[in-house]
């Protein structure tokens, strides 16, 4: 969600509770990012070993980044994780296995947000964290994923950020 040119962008994230399907530990705390650009959905090598969790096929992929021509082809294991939703219920996702999601999240100015824009103040964030925390981010939701995440409920300005109710 783009703020302004003189202001860090804020990202649509989350914390979450996750744990291995029918299994109910371990159970880590992690992030997610919800990327609309890509077209699945990703865990971190380092989430999958945290929780045992199980390889249950491979996929090749051939990865394009910022307009490149040429992919690079690359085998992924396929998970499945479960995720604890604010209401207490668990969302069972497919997700591809890769070594990182991205370097952790700074600048995310949370406070910023909600003092400078008051259509966004009382609103229950998903993550409280602000820009002096580094957030390591395990999960990436995709285009995949993405819609079957939303409530479909949004809180938006005339200028400013948008806020997007996920059921995290």
């Amino acid at each position: 969600m783009y703020v302004s040119t003189k202001t860090p962008i804020l990202l649509q994230i989350a914390r979450v509770k996750v744990n291995a399907p029918n299994r109910e530990s371990p159970v880590i705390d992690t992030r997610i990012v919800f990327d609309i650009g890509s077209q699945r959905s990703y865990i971190s090598n380092k989430i999958c070993e945290a929780l045992g969790l199980k390889v249950e096929h491979k996929e090749r992929l051939v990865v394009k980044t910022f307009g490149a021509e040429e992919g690079r082809s690359q085998e992924c294991g396929v998970v499945r994780l479960s995720v604890k939703t604010k209401a207490g219920s668990n969302v069972i996702l497919t997700l591809l296995a890769v070594s990182t999601i991205c370097e952790p999240l700074v600048g995310q100015p949370l406070t910023f947000a909600t003092n400078h824009y008051s259509y966004l103040s009382g609103l229950d964030m998903a993550d409280s964290s602000d820009q002096n925390d580094h957030l390591e981010v395990g999960i990436l939701i995709g285009a995949d994923n993405y819609w079957s995440l939303l409530t479909g409920r949004i809180r938006k300005g005339r200028t400013g950020p948008t806020a997007v109710e996920t059921d995290f």
